[in-house]
């Protein structure tokens, strides 16, 4: 039980760092981002329809701001 609540701890203050410095409003480098449902439209060329699952989980990169 120890363990468990201070991986929590460490979790939460990871992600307390991360807002302070960066915010919440926008992604960064290394943030998992999961697109909306609305975003089906822009399935890759090579995902047949009969492939896509509705619902199913699709991930988005941004590039790197330099």
């Amino acid at each position: 039980m120890y363990i468990h609540a201070y991986q929590s701890y460490v979790w939460n203050a990871i992600v307390s760092e991360r807002i302070r410095t960066y915010g919440a409003e926008m992604p960064i480098v290394g943030d998992l981002v999961f697109e909306s449902e609305s975003d089906d439209q822009n399935l890759d060329a090579e995902c047949e329809p009969e492939e896509f699952e509705p619902g199913a989980v699709s991930f988005t990169s941004f590039p790197i701001n330099v």
